[in-house]
């Protein structure tokens, strides 16, 4: 693959936010827009000289240039200067084919935008047909604001209407750098024809069920956590940490983890913390218990061999059961494949990763669930990524995204790595107290998530 030119100056993180420009950053977005198209053509195996580079307004002429005086000055900046998808050989990106045509722009705003604000907001990239089939959106921008916003649906609108929405939308930089992000951390990628998943793949895309780098990261996230807790235990009842690992490839095989997969790399590659509380009122696995815990994962769906089941990570003392009044499976966590297979058993409660089919599009393996032994909501405080309120009687959607300001389906579940990291943050900001088993507090402590005073500690911002 040719050498891709550095784009490190261009994107958004911590350290290099977005700048304070008026309208659009047209200079910046440019670049990161064209590095995608390069990616993409590259890893196609083109030779980057061969790269058509001609712009929106390039390819659509006169019929773009009519529409010229709808379009803020920076933002044709941005479409003289943006690549045209290498001539539509490739696509921008796994969620989106790329720029929408002149006619396109404001179809989906029909009817919906207010009087003298018809041309306020636009779909500027268009969502790959496959991905959803009909209503389908893609990327929209708002240029009175300069803020853009992934749609994979026009069904999705409501989620970012209004001033309660308002926070989901972001500088498009920010959207862009993102999506790089998923490139570097191995999670969607770019592949010749030839190269392929079990699941589809849109032009040149591919999304992983999981990457290396994903499980590095979240091993990574774990150690960070451990030694918060085990640097505030009482010097007195201190114990030596070891190197030990959790959990061997032998118990690992008793307990019918798939292989490979993302619960096995990570439970394989995490030492044996000093305590036994890595969260209230829920345990560090260990190989005594861990076997007799997992009870999905003997379950396998004849119709899909390719599915990986839930593996308990965390181990509450509690349980909960399935609701069996739940015709459209929409209050239970996981498949009716589990919730018939153990529809009278008393489950164990704490936080699991996801069940994924990896025939499936836009999937998590590196993902969790954590499911509470009592239901939450009822205070109306709790909420997901998205602000929105978590429903009453849930008791699986603590700490999960919901709709996905930078793109993806909202049933995909949040990454483990996010939920580590807001342990840690708990611990080192002293609202979670550590003893010399760690973490104290029973399980009722999540119930803080429905309080006026802590839903936000329980929260995680929205993110890809």
């Amino acid at each position: 693959m040719d050498e891709l030119p550095s784009i490190d100056q261009w994107l958004v993180t911590p350290e290099n936010p977005p700048r304070s420009v008026v309208g659009l950053d047209h200079e910046r977005c440019a670049a990161l827009h064209n590095y995608l198209i390069q990616y993409a053509w590259a890893s196609s195996n083109r030779d980057l000289g061969s790269l058509e580079t001609q712009s929106w307004f390039e390819k659509y002429g006169e019929e773009a240039n009519n529409i010229r005086e709808h379009l803020n000055p920076t933002l044709i900046n941005f479409l003289e200067a943006a690549y045209d998808c290498g001539g539509g050989v490739v696509s921008l990106f796994y969620w989106v084919s790329g720029f929408n045509p002149p006619d396109w722009l404001w179809k989906n705003w029909e009817g919906v935008a207010e009087d003298g604000e018809e041309h306020r907001r636009l779909t500027l990239y268009n969502t790959h047909t496959g991905l959803l089939g009909g209503h389908v959106d893609g990327l929209c921008y708002d240029q009175k604001t300069s803020k853009a916003i992934m749609f994979i649906s026009t069904d999705d609108h409501d989620f970012a209407s209004g001033e309660d929405g308002a926070h989901l939308w972001q500088p498009l930089e920010t959207v862009l750098s993102k999506w790089i992000m998923t490139l570097r951390k191995g999670k969607i990628t770019a592949g010749p024809d030839g190269i392929s998943l079990n699941n589809e793949k849109f032009g040149p895309w591919l999304y992983h069920s999981y990457s290396a780098q994903q499980v590095e990261d979240t091993v990574a996230a774990f150690n960070r956590l451990v030694i918060a807790i085990e640097s505030r235990i009482p010097a007195a009842r201190r114990r030596w940490p070891t190197t030990i690992p959790i959990l061997s490839d032998r118990i690992l095989d008793s307990a019918s983890i798939s292989n490979p997969s993302f619960a096995r790399s990570f439970l394989r590659s995490i030492r044996l913390p000093s305590f036994k509380f890595i969260a209230p009122g829920l345990m560090v696995p260990t190989p005594e218990t861990f076997v007799a815990s997992q009870l999905f994962t003997p379950i396998r769906d004849e119709d899909d061999l390719l599915t990986i089941p839930p593996v308990l990570l965390f181990r509450a003392n509690e349980t909960f059961k399935f609701d069996h009044d739940d015709k459209c499976g929409q209050r239970n966590p996981y498949s009716f494949i589990y919730t018939t297979a153990l529809q009278h058993t008393p489950i164990p409660a704490g936080v699991y990763t996801d069940a994924i089919s990896r025939r499936s599009e836009d999937t998590a393996e590196e993902g969790f669930r954590f499911i509470l032994p009592y239901t939450i909501g009822e205070n109306e405080f709790a909420r997901k990524s998205t602000g929105q309120l978590i429903d009453e009687g849930n008791f699986k959607d603590l700490y999960q995204h919901g709709f996905k300001p930078f793109g993806g389906d909202w049933s995909r579940a949040q990454r483990l790595v996010k939920l580590l990291d807001n342990w840690t943050s708990m611990v080192e900001r002293g609202l979670w107290a550590v003893g010399e088993d760690g973490v104290m507090g029973g399980i009722e402590k999540f119930k803080e998530a429905d309080t006026k005073t802590h839903w936000k500690d329980y929260w995680i911002e929205p993110d890809w």
